[in-house]
């Protein structure tokens, strides 16, 4: 009997005779749309949400400083989530791009491109390669100007333009004058880079007036410019003679400030990424001014416009290896390109502020130096100690302890560290030793 159930029909009011099967799979078939039914709401769900997705991104707004919601077919714009997204359902975050969008102004009736980001809610009229073409120009005149040291002003320009389009033409009202030749000649050699032209007017020049200090030096930097490798050594003594003997009629370099002024010095300014203009400068500076530090920067300023320039690497490898002990320029420091490429090899707290250095590509037996982490000062040289602790003292302030003591501390405040100072052997220790005694007898 567990097998048959009686049906009741509520409209005829018959009963009939239903075996279980029947009644299980009707009921089957019941749960079965059931389940279907939701199925179908949450894909119709599903399939809402992800049109949403599709039509909907968010973008950033800086006053606010939230994100908002865009229609991207209508461009409609709202604050609150979209319908049908949950609590925990969000449209991601836009990517970090510039996009171009139109502004149309109400009062011209015209319209203008502007450029957007999503992500930061920044805008700009200018387009990104734009704004980095800008940023190119801005650095590189930030750059001339730090090689020149100077802010440029109308009248320079102006004085430069007139003297260089003066000098040729005077060159040709009297090709004998030697003013006119050395001027042709600096011209070449700095602005025109035609080097053929200028060798031959130097040497005109140099056979008529040996002992002139403007000929002697623009010679001696243009013998160097154009020295090949196995030449820098007899170039570079031939060159010293000559600066030596234009020290002589001219010291200070008096006589060759406009040189300098209206050559050196302008063809940086015309040609700021040429490699020739910048081995002219920093061999200016090396050689003439004396400012070891600027023509190392303007070395490396020319090698990275020009890396493969066989001039400019010759020169600078042959002014690094002048800068180390017993080189034409030794005294004058470690080279920055050595500093910058060393890691410490030892300190202590006695040495204070003396790092001790070790140069891994270095080729030579001077691979450790000294460095001074407070004046960055360098030397291959270890320090003169007493020296140091002068310095140390000078800088320090003592610490209130027992009149009666041997021993006087003093802190430090460049270190933030304490030393002593023995008062009996006059020395200086970072502390104490357990073996002295400390109060005198």
């Amino acid at each position: 009997m567990d097998r048959i159930d009686v049906h009741h029909d509520p409209v005829s009011k018959k009963g009939s005779i239903v075996l279980q099967f029947e009644t299980d799979a009707k009921r089957f078939e019941q749960m079965a749309i059931v389940l279907q039914r939701v199925w179908r709401g949450k894909r119709a769900r599903m399939m809402a949400k992800e049109e949403i997705f599709r039509q909907y991104e968010k973008c950033f707004d800086m006053t606010l400083r939230a994100f908002f919601y865009v229609n991207i077919h209508t461009s409609q714009k709202q604050w609150s989530k979209p319908r049908l997204l949950s609590e925990n359902d969000d449209i991601d975050d836009p990517p970090d791009e510039w996009r171009a969008a139109e502004y149309f102004d109400q009062e011209t009736k015209t319209s203008k491109n502007y450029y957007f980001n999503p992500r930061t809610g920044q805008s700009s009229w200018i387009t990104e390669e734009d704004a980095a073409r800008i940023l190119q120009r801005k650095f590189r005149a930030r750059i001339t100007q730090d090689l020149i040291m100077s802010n440029l002003n109308f009248s320079q320009i102006v004085h430069a333009v007139k003297y260089t389009e003066e000098i040729e033409r005077k060159y040709k009202q009297n090709p004998l004058k030697l003013s006119s030749r050395v001027n042709l000649a600096l011209l070449y050699h700095c602005l025109k880079f035609d080097l053929p032209s200028a060798k031959s007017l130097y040497e005109d020049a140099i056979s008529h007036s040996s002992c002139h200090p403007v000929i002697s030096r623009a010679y001696g930097i243009f013998i160097l410019a154009t020295a090949c490798e196995t030449e820098m050594i007899n170039n570079f003594k031939t060159a010293c003679k000559l600066f030596d003997d234009a020290e002589v009629l001219d010291p200070g370099a008096i006589k060759f400030r406009s040189a300098i002024e209206n050559f050196f010095y302008w063809s940086i300014i015309m040609h700021p990424n040429n490699p020739i203009a910048l081995l002219n400068y920093a061999l200016l500076h090396q050689c003439i001014l004396g400012e070891y530090y600027r023509a190392e920067k303007i070395y490396r300023r020319a090698l990275s416009v020009d890396s493969k320039n066989s001039n400019v690497s010759n020169n600078y490898n042959f002014f690094i290896d002048q800068l180390y002990p017993g080189g034409f320029y030794a005294g004058n420091g470690v080279p920055n390109v050595v500093i910058r490429r060393s890691q410490i090899k030892e300190t202590r707290p006695a040495w204070g502020e003396w790092r001790l250095m070790f140069d891994p590509l270095c080729t030579n037996s001077y691979d450790s130096f000294w460095y001074n982490s407070i004046d960055f000062v360098s030397s291959f040289d270890e320090p003169n100690w007493k020296n140091v602790w002068a310095t140390r003292v000078r800088r320090s302030s003592i610490v209130p302890t027992d009149p009666d003591s041997l021993w006087v501390e003093y802190f430090d405040p460049k270190l933030r560290s304490s030393f002593l100072y023995n008062r009996t052997t006059d020395e200086y220790a970072w502390k104490r030793s357990a073996t002295t005694p400390t109060k005198c007898i």
